[in-house]
């Protein structure tokens, strides 16, 4: 793609928040964010939900811990850190995908959010079951 091409491109892009609607993280999160009307508002909506989404991982995290053995918790530890660097790199391709600078910022951090929600329902998923019976 030519540099001017780029330019046009991530012109446009820059210009609204309606290119975080090709984003297919985006897309997942649905009317998280539609109320932003350009980047920055997206961006700061974006990182909102996100962080909250981390805060209740690491609140869940932190209950299942307490309803498991040593090993478990060291398996548990594992698959955290193993899925941190998925989470990364999807969000990082994800980023690269729409145009980085340009228009990544809102993709990217729309991906952290749904990759996030998908993650605290996986753990449920897995430890749902233990926490019950732990009663927590």
């Amino acid at each position: 793609m030519s540099f001017l091409r780029i330019a046009l491109v991530g012109g446009v892009i820059a210009t609204s928040y309606g290119h975080a609607a090709f984003s297919q993280s985006s897309l997942i999160e649905g009317e998280l964010c539609t109320a932003s009307s350009n980047t920055a508002e997206a961006d700061y909506c974006f990182t909102e939900a996100y962080e909250s989404a981390d805060r209740e991982r690491n609140a869940l995290i932190a209950r299942i811990k307490e309803s498991l053995d040593d090993k478990e918790v060291a398996d548990l530890v594992k698959a955290e850190s193993l899925w941190n660097q998925y989470r990364d790199a999807t969000c990082m391709a994800e980023w690269r995908l729409y145009l980085g600078p340009f228009g990544g910022s809102v993709a990217e951090l729309a991906c952290l959010v749904a990759e996030t929600r998908l993650r605290n329902s996986s753990l449920m998923r897995t430890y749902g079951a233990r926490l019950r019976s732990a009663g927590q």
